[in-house]
């Protein structure tokens, strides 16, 4: 399974493509990538989304475990 809960052997064009357009890619441009690109583009995005989840994940282990002094540092920070 992949991170989104789909097996992993399912995934297919129309799943890459959604994924570039998602990161900002245009559709104009994706008609235009190579093969190699396309997949290159997919991995790279795909280990985005992992570490957006790992940081999702952070911050909510952070809130469910600090005071809320400790949040809102970490708030400011985030957003300075």
């Amino acid at each position: 399974m992949d991170g989104r809960g789909l097996p992993v052997g399912e995934w297919g064009w129309a799943d890459i493509v959604e994924s570039l357009v998602e990161r900002g890619h245009s559709l104009s441009d994706i008609k235009g990538y190579t093969l190699a690109q396309l997949r290159a583009f997919a991995k790279a995005g795909e280990r985005a989304r992992r570490m957006d989840l790992a940081d999702q994940l952070t911050i909510q282990r952070a809130a469910a475990h600090y005071e809320s002094k400790d949040i809102s540092a970490l708030l400011s920070k985030l957003t300075a």
